[in-house]
This record gives C-alpha cells, structure tokens and sequence, in this order.
C-alpha cells in the first residue's frame, strides 16, 4: 500500500485505495442515504459479498477514477476476495476479467457513459 501511494505521488496521480470492494461498495451506499459527513470512510471493516456486490464495488471504483483522473485505482488484497473454490473461483475470475477489461476501455475511451465531458454544442 505504501510503495503504491508513493509511487501515485512521484508520478503526480491521485490514487483510489481500496480495501474489499463489497465494503466499498456497501459504504458508498450507505453515504448516499446518509446526511452524516462521509468525507472519510473506514475500507478496515470487511464484508463478505456476493460476487455482485463485488463488481459493483468495482464498476463504482472506475466511475470514481474516471472522474478523478488521472488516478491509480489500488486494489488491495483482491485475491482473497475470490471463492477458494476451484469452479466457483474460475466463474469469478472471468467475471472480473470482464468488468475490468470494460472498466479499463471506458477509463481510455473520452466517449463512454462514465465520463463527466460532453458536447453540449448543438
């Protein structure tokens, strides 16, 4: 975590540390129907998700980066977030290859639905 965090800071990038994305994604949630001050949030809890609740986390961190940019997006300890089992963890895999191939072309492509820019010159 801290090689990450300095290298985003040599490189002059902000950077998305995440710790769990079902917790990320279910406090991200829980801040929107919140009127408490969520300027800080605690990614130490963790949470077991489901795989949904995971890509969530995930499509949620690109939307997050997308309008951060440019930004580092750290996923810590994504590995243990994966079933231990075999058939299951192979199922899961796919998925987030999937969501992070998505994720990574609409980070690079300025027409997606995630960025913020649009042509309002009609």
């Amino acid at each position: 975590r801290d090689c990450v965090s300095t290298c985003a800071d040599l490189v002059g990038m902000r950077l998305l540390h995440i710790s769990g994305l079902a917790s990320f994604y279910y406090q991200h949630q829980l801040a929107s129907f919140s009127s408490a001050d969520t300027t800080e949030t605690n990614n130490a809890i963790q949470i077991t998700g489901s795989t949904l609740d995971k890509l969530q986390g995930l499509q949620l961190a690109f939307q997050i980066i997308q309008k951060c940019r440019p930004c580092v997006l750290h996923l810590e300890l994504f590995d243990s977030e994966l079933s231990s089992e075999e058939e299951e963890r192979i199922e899961e895999e796919k998925r987030f290859v999937e969501c992070l191939r998505q994720g990574i072309f609409d980070c690079t492509n300025t027409d997606s639905f995630f960025c913020d820019g649009e042509d309002d010159d009609e």
